[in-house]
């Protein structure tokens, strides 16, 4: 809840006088929330209207004047994003004329590590697949027993 300790002015403006209140960046965002939280069904017709495409009436000088606004691709990808969950995005790095690139990793150190004792404490490896194809294939059969265990 915003704090109303802030000291209040009244400030001219074109309008008439208004109640001024200096709030926190924290307060200022909470009150954003807010606003949008309440708007959030609004917000979601438009958006929705978007996505389909509206057709338009104006009534204009020279008679009624309709319209359609095609559907918004980004409306749409939005929507898809919000309901299934956005499509993860690949990227490939390659060294000059395509070749594989090393890849260095600082935080990993040289020397072999004894993982901790701690239960909490997710462990990697990072291993390089060119030289181990044997651990693709692994991985590959891993996932297969994942997923038909999931069906």
């Amino acid at each position: 809840m915003p704090n109303n300790s802030h000291q209040r002015q009244v400030v001219q403006t074109d309008d008439g006088p208004v109640v001024a209140q200096a709030l926190t960046k924290e307060e200022l965002r909470e009150k954003a929330e807010m606003y949008n939280t309440k708007n959030l069904p609004k917000y979601m017709k438009k958006l929705h209207e978007l996505a389909m495409g509206i057709v338009v009436q104006r009534i204009g000088k020279g008679g009624p004047q309709i319209y359609a606004i095609s559907p918004d691709r980004a409306a749409l990808t939005y929507l898809i994003d919000r309901g299934l969950g956005k499509t993860p995005d690949r990227h490939e790095i390659t060294g000059a004329d395509g070749e594989s690139v090393q890849m260095v990793i600082p935080w990993a150190p040289a020397a072999q590590i004894e993982p901790p004792d701690d239960e909490n404490t997710v462990e990697a490896e990072v291993t390089v697949l060119d030289e181990h194809p044997e651990v693709v294939d692994e991985a590959d059969a891993t996932l297969a027993e994942v997923q038909n265990a999931e069906n």
